[in-house]
């Protein structure tokens, strides 16, 4: 078996779920991509099932993030699959004889462990899991995490039963949501718990002015050699008060901070930084890219932001930033138009007018969708029938007052949870 509770013990066990009995609960497949950006809403999303009694287990590639996963608690198939969009007929060929063996691998193993649903979140990789469930019948389900979507769900949309989407701007991109816009609905992107447990939680003002500066998991090279120079240029008695925390690649922490040299700030620099949420929710002012997770956490803890989309091909970046900007949250400078002047005069104005900082924090509450996990998982539960379902009242008898004879609204059915189900299949085996 693949159910991580008899792997990982206690720790693993939501308070719901009897471990003795482990067989006989819900389980929902989740299938991810080898990124931060798709692992992680899957994380809050399995998180939020388990509360709720319902089993899951992540699907996909990403062997970087097995380990990440196993210490929530899920455990994590590896299936082998590749990019197909890549460029040559050779690479292309190995690519989808890789799709086509990681959907045999999923439906051996979706057909053995019979889950209630399959969540894709995008990727190549949840392409196999999603198919081979579909066509077993088994209820499928997207959660698209970009306001411009990837290929991958593009493509799976049109046969799956729901599409979640953390951006209600990437609604237009499907081709079928204006025919079946029941189909779609914008939960939000699911964040960690971290950051959520930081959201309202008043800032600890210590007379400085906190800049964090963040390029992702990969770190920017552009904002190592950008933001430095940019700070350099703003007034001195401004940079005395400035407490600056920059995240940079393991080759450039060095140059970073002599860069800094000339100025009387004393940077905190490092490729990696354990307490992000905790150094996102201090700071006044955010400079870095615009992954959806960032999008989403700025939002989450209602920080006003600088954003510089990375120039990737299908320019979804951009699309993520245009979410906060367009809200009025955030600036956006995209990199060809990226300079020290620029920069530093976009970032003096957010810090030396704290009425327009201000403004950017309360509108980027507006965009924030704190309950993304569990709306996500409320509608996957529903997918699965394990939850209340709208079109029940329709097959209802309609019944009639004695007296006037006026139809009388029919009862609503009371909601099937995880738990009401699980007692069944354990009542069926006494």
């Amino acid at each position: 078996m693949f159910w991580p509770l008899l792997v990982h013990g206690e720790t693993a066990v939501s308070k719901n779920i009897d471990r003795k009995n482990v067989n006989n609960y819900p389980r929902v497949f989740i299938s991810t991509g080898a990124s931060g950006g798709h692992i992680f809403p899957g994380l809050a999303i399995a998180d939020a099932l388990r509360k709720k009694g319902v089993l899951c287990t992540f699907i996909g590639s990403g062997r970087q993030f097995t380990a990440t996963v196993k210490e929530q608690g899920f455990d994590f198939i590896n299936l082998p699959a590749s990019q197909v969009n890549v460029p040559g007929l050779q690479r292309k060929l190995y690519a989808l004889k890789d799709l086509a063996h990681a959907f045999v691998v999923a439906f051996k193993i979706i057909r053995k462990e019979k889950p209630v649903a399959v969540l894709g979140l995008g990727s190549y990789a949840s392409v196999a899991a999603v198919l081979a469930a579909r066509v077993q019948g088994i209820p499928t389900i997207l959660h698209e995490q970009n306001a411009k979507p990837g290929r991958a769900n593009l493509m799976l949309a049109p046969i799956v039963k729901r599409v979640l989407l953390a951006f209600d701007a990437a609604r237009t991109n499907f081709k079928d949501s204006a025919k079946k816009p029941k189909k779609y609905h914008a939960v939000g992107n699911p964040v960690r718990k971290d950051v959520l447990e930081l959201r309202g939680v008043d800032r600890t003002e210590d007379g400085k002015l906190h800049v964090l500066v963040f390029g992702g998991s990969q770190g920017s090279r552009i904002l190592s050699d950008i933001v430095p120079a940019a700070i350099a240029e703003l007034p001195l008695d401004l940079q005395k008060q400035l407490e600056v925390t920059q995240q940079a690649r393991p080759e450039d922490v060095e140059n970073v901070k002599r860069a800094y040299a000339e100025t009387p700030i004393q940077p905190t620099v490092s490729p990696f930084f354990d307490n992000l949420p905790e150094l996102m929710h201090q700071a006044h002012v955010v400079i870095g890219r615009s992954g959806t997770g960032s999008i989403s956490e700025l939002a989450i803890l209602n920080r006003a932001s600088i954003l510089v989309p990375l120039r990737l091909a299908d320019g979804h970046q951009i699309d993520n930033a245009q979410i906060l900007t367009k809200a009025g949250a955030a600036v956006m400078i995209e990199e060809q138009n990226l300079n020290p002047d620029i920069l530093a005069r976009e970032l003096k104005e957010l810090l030396t007018r704290q009425t327009k900082r201000e403004l950017f924090e309360s509108n980027a509450a507006l965009v924030a969708k704190p309950q993304a996990a569990t709306d996500a998982a409320d509608e996957i539960m529903k997918l699965a029938g394990l939850g209340h379902v709208e079109s029940a009242l329709e097959t209802q008898e309609v019944m009639a007052d004695a007296e006037t004879g006026e139809p009388l609204a029919a009862p609503k059915p009371k909601a099937k949870t995880a738990m009401d189900i699980a007692n069944e299949k354990l009542g069926d085996d006494i």
